[in-house]
């Protein structure tokens, strides 16, 4: 169908400024897809003003700025108005919704599903409530035959046939543009350069699992190490609940001090009851920093055999894989070869060349196997 002609592409880059989630996910992608060298695509990055700079870091695109509006404003009505101005033959919608417009057909759509929590974790806030409504609202209606769906893992694939009775193609996420950004970073927080510690990716939502990690750790019995707990706003109320001499909390902060972070980590703790992907594991492993993580999906399956894998409800279990790790040089050493030979297997460039081959297809009207 596109023989001789020039496919264009239009990436909603909404969330690429969101520190971590799906942010991450954005300039990932970005970055994997920028690493591929196509004559026969133009593709268009939809982003905020403020953004340009950061995108054209990522790759060569053609970059549409725009003032940011609430996101079902951008969805609903930017994105739809700019694919119809572009002449776009396709739109990636990459942060698990896009425009119910699509629905009328006309224009192929491809829309990437990190999770399905949103279905029933129904949020703490005002504002976490809305958006999970809104992705539900969504989600549940994308059955045209011109909407293809992509899933970051098999676990999520499963969780799309089972929940909604559709397919949808796994393509992975890497993890190089993090890494290469933290390994230019130098130097940790005054507080722990005397003391090994360990790091926490985890958060306020309860499946981050937070509350149980600091339990853990504080009656694991390592008083010569520190816990560093990310992804929890300094001022937040947990945080000052869970905030002591050995553990700290440094609020939000920039990718490279997170890669710094676990970099210098005895090991990650990512013992999260639910996630879609799981992206810090495949960080860490990155890093040269060993993971203990869940026994369950997604995580698992990300992990592979290259990690230390806990019932993440077992306080005791965390504990004692923290424990063993603290103490056993050669289990540590062998964790860090596994987990770097496991990275590799989620290079950028395999993944940015998955995406482009999945663009063409989707344009030319296939469907997810």
């Amino acid at each position: 169908m596109f023989s001789g002609y020039m496919l264009r592409i239009l990436i909603d880059a909404r969330m690429i400024e969101k520190p971590r989630g799906l942010g991450r996910y954005v300039r990932e992608m970005l970055y994997a897809i920028g690493l591929q060298q196509s004559k026969d695509v133009e593709i268009f990055v939809l982003t905020p003003w403020g953004s340009e700079e950061r995108v054209s870091k990522l790759g060569a695109f053609r970059i549409v700025s725009v003032r940011a509006v609430p996101i079902p404003l951008w969805e609903q009505l930017l994105v739809p108005l700019l694919a119809w101005k572009l002449r776009a033959d396709l739109v990636h919608s990459p942060c698990n919704t896009t425009s119910l417009w699509f629905l009328r057909g006309g224009r192929r759509c491809l829309v990437t599903i990190h999770d399905l929590m949103f279905f029933e974790v129904r949020g703490a806030t005002l504002y976490q409530r809305l958006g999970n409504a809104y992705r539900r609202f969504v989600v549940s209606r994308l059955r045209a035959s011109n909407i293809c769906l992509l899933a970051v893992s098999d676990a999520t694939r499963n969780a799309i046939r089972s929940e909604l009775g559709q397919t949808a193609t796994v393509i992975a996420e890497p993890v190089n543009s993090f890494v290469s950004s933290g390994r230019r970073a130098v130097g940790s927080s005054e507080k722990i350069q005397s003391k090994p510690y360990f790091v926490h990716i985890g958060g306020v939502a309860a499946h981050k699992n937070t509350q149980l990690v600091v339990d853990a750790f504080n009656s694991a019995g390592l008083t010569d190490f520190a816990l560093i707990v990310l992804g929890v706003p300094r001022n937040a109320r947990v945080a000052v609940r869970w905030r002591s001499d050995r553990v700290i909390i440094p609020g939000w902060i920039s990718d490279e001090e997170v890669a710094n972070y676990v970099a210098g980590a005895v090991a990650m703790l990512f013992p999260s009851l639910m996630e879609g992907y799981g992206l810090p594991i495949l960080e860490a492993f990155a890093l040269g920093c060993p993971v203990i993580t869940s026994e369950h999906a997604p995580m698992s399956e990300l992990a592979g055999e290259a990690a230390i894998l806990v019932n993440p409800r077992s306080a005791a279990m965390i504990g004692d894989a923290c424990r063993r790790i603290a103490s056993d040089d050669l289990l540590r050493r062998g964790l860090i070869e596994k987990g770097l030979r496991r990275v590799a297997e989620f290079s950028a460039e395999r993944i940015g060349s998955e995406l482009m081959a999945e663009y063409r297809r989707v344009a030319n009207g296939g469907r997810a196997g």
